[in-house]
């Protein structure tokens, strides 16, 4: 999937009173709250959860695919991040933001192969994909804490 072919992918599946309407992000003109999409976020990693039984060729390959489709979580972040940033720095902000998720990104990947070392490749898949799932059911409090503040 495309970074082009996510927005609209975003839009069809989130309403946009959903997008663009939140309780914590009232005063974001067009932004999005992040706790609003976890299901999205979930569905990153949700999928690779199946590794751990052992499925087959078309079942792993259709679970990846599913899992693609959850970077269009990124979207709304990105959307929600660019709202609140005032106008001479975005450029800047978006800038830091993608180096850092790249960074972690590469830093994820060499954890997940040092741990690919020691176990099976299934087990690796299905204990990161775990790993995770927990960080964005645990990080979603912050995202709508904000609606007490």
């Amino acid at each position: 999937m495309t970074p082009a072919s996510g927005g609209p992918v975003c839009r069809l599946l989130v309403p946009c009173r959903i997008r663009q309407r939140s309780p914590c992000c009232d005063d974001v003109p067009s932004g999005c709250c992040a706790g609003r999409h976890v299901a999205l976020r979930l569905l990153l990693a949700a999928p690779y959860l199946l590794f751990a039984s052992g499925p087959p060729v078309l079942v792993v390959a259709a679970a990846v695919f599913v899992a693609s489709v959850g970077f269009v979580a990124t979207l709304p972040l990105q959307e929600q991040l660019l709202a609140l940033t005032p106008d001479p720095v975005r450029g800047q902000v978006q800038g830091v933001e993608s180096a850092g998720r790249m960074t972690w990104q590469g830093i994820s990947a060499a954890i997940a192969g040092g741990v690919a070392q020691q176990l099976t490749p299934s087990t690796t898949i299905t204990a990161i994909a775990a790993v995770s799932v927990t960080i964005t059911v645990v990080s979603r409090d912050d995202s709508v804490r904000c609606q007490g503040e």
